[in-house]
């Protein structure tokens, strides 16, 4: 009895959730438009920082909880940077930065025809993949060579091209969404979408090293946190598709009148 009654109650589970759910995934993409102040605290206080261009894609997520609420997510590989005036030492410091995220955003969900205008607020786990950048001095700098190039990866390459070891970073980081959008349920399943978002994180970057170059062109270490606070502006299509992992069929049996038993 009560195997058949653990039976009767998992398969209503799965046929509520069935029934109820709209799980759509696909591909999503977008470009992003912002500025990284990344460095140690004295660093940023004496540097500007411009904006440069990124770019993300990947995994798309939408999740309807009701006809007012959904859930987004996925996993998106984004290359963001930073363009950086460091005032004192009189050098740019030019760096791409690659990155997985996975938002988890919240949508409160306006109905409008076939589609919803909607609003969203969440978090997003940055996974720290590596990166490269740039040094150049400019007119007046007391440094002595002509242009440094760096990477994140581990060990030195060679004399011209220094390295931040990744076993001392924090790979980890995390940032909020604030966004808006839009999107239409086509036919056979498919939803388009197109969203803007504002997005800001902050996040200690180097555990107990502040890295910086010295007149010679070496990279030394201070004891300092590095901290890394990105905003941008993101604008994305997406293009999902309805999923369902399981389909309940119900058969319908007849039975024949044989007439009664002989014996």
């Amino acid at each position: 009895m009560e195997r058949n009654f653990c039976l009767t109650f998992l398969l209503a589970v799965i046929s509520v959730f069935n029934s109820f759910s709209q799980l759509y995934m696909g591909a999503e993409a977008g470009f992003s438009h912002g500025y990284t102040r990344i460095g140690s605290k004295t660093e940023r206080e004496l540097s500007d920082f411009g904006f440069k261009p990124g770019f993300s894609a990947g995994l798309g997520v939408h999740y309807d909880i009701s006809d007012h609420f959904a859930i987004s997510s996925g996993a998106l590989f984004t290359i963001e940077g930073k363009d950086q005036t460091q005032n004192e030492l009189k050098y740019k410091n030019k760096a791409s930065y690659r990155y997985l995220d996975f938002p988890l955003n919240l949508r409160v969900l306006l109905p409008a025809g076939n589609g919803n205008f909607y609003l969203s607020v969440g978090p997003s786990m940055n996974l720290f993949l590596g990166g490269n950048g740039t040094i150049t001095p400019q007119v007046g700098s007391p440094l002595t060579f002509e242009e440094l190039s760096y990477n994140f990866e581990e060990g030195p390459v060679d004399g011209n091209r220094s390295t931040f070891n990744p076993t001392d970073m924090n790979k980890v980081g995390w940032s909020m969404n604030f966004g808006f959008g839009y999107f239409y349920r086509l036919e056979q399943g498919y939803l388009i979408g197109f969203e803007a978002q504002y997005r800001q994180g902050h996040s200690n970057i180097g555990r107990y090293d502040e890295i910086f170059v010295d007149p010679y062109g070496e990279f030394i270490n201070v004891k300092h946190d590095i901290e890394s606070s990105p905003q941008s502006l993101y604008f994305g299509v997406s293009l999902l598709k309805q999923v369902k992992f399981f389909k309940i069929s119900r058969k319908s049996h007849s039975r024949r009148s044989k007439g009664p038993n002989k014996r």
